[in-house]
């Protein structure tokens, strides 16, 4: 129960935030704000269609990415992005919305530093079944942001829902260096060309792991030799 909770919380934090920024464009700039709804309207179909399943490809989790961050960029100025992976990564399942609250404090308190601000964001296949997750953002200690590390309800739940997902299984440090603000998050996952039939119904299907002996969390099946 406490995990359902956790998950359902990642929903209307993200709302609350990007509904505000929708409402402080409603009045500087109505078309825009307008745009802004459209583009919500989108992220929210991928989050009910998605949060269903409990489990998304990589390639689906940077779209949603992508997307919140255009949306971010259409309100703050100067502001850049970038999303990079590599050939096999998009092909990996992590569970649903598992990497926006790290995207949007990033955001949050990035910084302008030697004129520019930004985030940049990679994901990687580590060793053993690994999906690796960098996300920098430009930071300034003088900025005043020095709450950084808390990161607020929607950090603390995520980090709360990766140690019920992976208890010990997961690895995720924070550390500021050269005016950027830098997180690391390697967990668990599947390769979908690696796995068959049988076992990727298990990731939509929980209960069938039952008979397989696979541990099942947030609709993602865990192989206990990919940990």
């Amino acid at each position: 129960q406490e995990y359902a909770f956790l998950r359902k919380q990642i929903n209307p934090h993200f709302l609350f935030n990007v509904l505000n920024n929708v409402g402080i464009l409603a009045d500087e700039d109505p078309r825009q704000a307008s745009e802004m709804l459209d583009q919500l309207k989108v992220l929210l179909q991928y989050q009910f269609s998605q949060g269903a399943r409990g489990c998304a490809t990589v390639a689906h989790e940077v779209w949603f990415l992508r997307s919140y961050l255009n949306l971010e960029q259409a309100r703050i100025e100067p502001f850049d992005y970038s999303i990079t992976t590599d050939r096999r990564v998009g092909e990996m399942f992590v569970p649903t919305l598992i990497f926006i609250t790290f995207v949007e404090n990033a955001v949050k308190y990035s910084s302008v530093v030697n004129g520019r601000r930004y985030v940049d964001v990679s994901f990687a296949r580590a060793p053993h079944g690994m999906c690796w997750m960098r996300c920098v953002n430009s930071f300034s200690h003088d900025s005043g942001r020095s709450d950084i590390h808390s990161g607020g309800l929607g950090l603390v739940n995520t980090r709360r829902r990766l140690e019920y997902l992976y208890g010990e299984r997961f690895s995720l440090s924070e550390h500021v260096e050269s005016g950027e603000y830098i997180v690391n998050l390697t967990i668990p996952t599947y390769i979908e060309d690696e796995m068959p039939d049988s076992r990727e119904r298990e990731l939509i299907e929980p209960t069938s792991s039952r008979k397989t002996g696979h541990q099942v969390r947030d609709g993602v099946a865990i192989s206990h030799s990919h940990l």
